[in-house]
């Protein structure tokens, strides 16, 4: 690839001797390093089978050393210092700050055409409370809306009667 000036860059690493500090290098800035990582390997070729269509052979390691990995990191920790939006990154344009409408707000907004009080409750046991806002540009979210029944379609009909009164 370096003869026939392909500009490759190195998009993974996954071998002894290559780390992340590699990543995105040339293969031609990368040359001497992976020529003199070649240099250090006692290897032997084996020919299992020399066949001019489809050859096969595996590379045997004469010298290794075992060596105790560090332990892994959960998500969290690989995601850390990753700029990754948060939910409210999503409803809102560029950090516009948001602000969380009050029940009566709420209530104003969805509820103010129904005068019977009946149409719009908060079914008893829900787990997650329901809350709503609203961003300056006058993006509407809500969350946490969700029906407390084991049967689907009960719970289906408590989640719609909820948002209703959003």
């Amino acid at each position: 690839m370096i003869r026939c000036e392909v500009d490759a860059i190195l998009i993974k690493v996954a071998s002894l001797g290559l780390d992340i500090k590699h990543l995105g290098r040339s293969l031609s800035l990368m040359q001497p390093h992976l020529l003199a990582m070649h240099e250090n390997k006692d290897t032997e070729v084996v020919i299992h089978s020399d066949d001019p269509i489809a050859p096969v052979g595996y590379l045997v390691f004469k010298k290794l050393e075992l060596e105790t990995k560090l332990p892994p990191l959960d998500l969290l920790d690989r995601l850390a210092g990753l700029p990754l939006k948060d939910s409210d990154g999503y409803v809102t344009d560029e950090g516009e700050e948001a602000f969380k409408s009050t029940e009566n707000e709420a209530d104003e907004l969805v509820c103010s055409e129904n005068s019977n009080a009946e149409d719009c409750f908060t079914p008893p046991n829900i787990v997650q409370e329901a809350t709503s806002g609203k961003s300056k540009q006058g993006w509407l979210w809500i969350s946490g809306v969700q029906g407390n029944s084991s049967n689907p379609s009960e719970a289906m009909e408590q989640a719609t009667d909820i948002l209703k009164c959003r």
